[in-house]
């Protein structure tokens, strides 16, 4: 459940940042925002799998 969340959250991000080419989006910034989101749902399945 959650992880369909988080993948549709990833494909919203994606598309505004297709859109958004054109003015000043940047796409390392895409990237910094989808290896925080990893790095959160890894803490959120650990924490959930020790609890």
């Amino acid at each position: 459940m959650q992880n369909k969340c988080y993948t549709r959250f990833n494909i919203y991000l994606t598309f505004e940042g297709m859109k958004n080419k054109d003015s000043k989006f940047k796409w390392k910034q895409l990237m910094e925002i989808l290896l925080i989101m990893a790095i959160v749902a890894l803490l959120v399945f650990v924490i959930l799998f020790i609890l």
